[in-house]
């Protein structure tokens, strides 16, 4: 079992690397260089393919990657002059790839060739902003597939979950769903039952259930940090178990994981645990559920924590202080 980590190359990263898991004792080896890529902050690794966010000079962008023998080669990228994407998807199935561009207000829908070519088929920007500093402008931080195939985003600029058709292969908006202002919409996580989808606000520090069907609804609200924390937090990643019983969610600034049972079928969450990641600013970690493992990334301390999962879905540390490269995105890896 391996864990693959993209992130920033401001300072000593030189791309996508590679840690091993020792599956007997559970301990996690330092990182090797995988891809030498600039800025590879998020990707999407699935059948001997990775798609990852570049950076190349003044243009950003995405790359395709293709396994060939031990090592990745890139194999296309598109990229234009613009600052880079802050979230890349796939849908295998159709050979299509989405981005959310952050700083450009964008999300973008690409074809993907079997031999990895990457071509731009539609683009679209959204308008307005928010109530808070961070939200001048649409600040769109998140796209990827709903259970029916659609696309579902976030745009934490202008407090707004948009959904989008791509039918003939273009972008088509078909519903727009205000959340409160400040809230800061940053990632969506779909219980599996297909039934509601989870959103957590970056700027709120809260994670939001909605219902899911013809109609969308809010349902509660849920604190992601303790009432009494006065400092600065920015809720990060949202991951659930595979089963649907428990939800997790990371807390930069509060420098956390907090763990919720999942009630009701999805409609409900209850805290069961807020626990540090042993370092600063955990922007995205990782679920192993068939070994009951969970992996985080601290950004700013260079370093990641493994847990165990226990079965109650709380958290134990199993390893801490593994090194790494300005992580910001981490996935297990077979």
């Amino acid at each position: 079992m391996n864990i693959i980590t993209g992130g920033y190359t401001k300072k000593n990263s030189q791309g996508i690397y590679i840690s091993k898991i020792n599956m007997q004792t559970y301990e996690v080896s330092d990182p090797s260089l995988l891809i030498k890529i600039d800025n590879p902050t998020y990707l999407v690794i699935f059948d001997e393919t990775i798609i990852s966010i570049l950076k190349n000079k003044d243009q950003g962008g995405i790359a395709c990657f293709k396994k060939q023998g031990e090592n990745f080669k890139k194999v296309s990228e598109y990229v234009k002059d613009q600052t880079p994407p802050a979230y890349v998807a796939v849908n295998k199935e159709h050979n299509l790839i989405f981005d959310a561009n952050y700083h450009a207000g964008t999300v973008n829908l690409y074809s993907l060739s079997n031999d990895g070519k990457i071509d731009l088929l539609d683009s679209y920007t959204n308008h307005g902003k928010g109530i808070k500093d961070e939200q001048d402008s649409s600040h769109f931080h998140y796209i990827d597939l709903t259970p029916d195939e659609k696309l579902i985003s976030c745009d934490l600029g202008t407090d707004e979950i948009i959904l989008f058709e791509t039918s003939n292969k273009k972008l088509s908006v078909s519903q727009k769903i205000k959340v409160d202002p400040g809230f800061g919409p940053r990632h969506i996580i779909f219980n599996p039952n297909g039934n509601y989808f989870y959103c957590i606000g970056e700027l709120g520090s809260e994670i939001k259930i909605f219902s899911y069907g013809e109609q969308i609804e809010e349902i509660e609200s849920y604190p992601t940090i303790p009432a009494g924390y006065d400092g600065h937090n920015g809720a990060s990643a949202i991951k659930i178990s595979k089963d649907g019983t428990h939800l997790y969610a990371a807390n930069r600034g509060f420098n956390s994981i907090i763990v919720f049972e999942v009630k009701n079928n999805g409609a409900k969450l209850k805290e069961i645990q807020n626990i540090s990641t042993e370092g600063d600013f955990p922007r995205d970690f990782a679920i192993n559920d068939h070994y009951k493992l969970l992996f985080v990334g601290n950004q700013n301390t260079d370093n990641g924590t493994l847990f165990k999962i226990l079965d109650n879905g709380s958290l134990k540390i199993q390893q801490k202080n593994i090194k790494l490269h300005e992580p910001t995105f981490v996935e297990f890896f077979e």
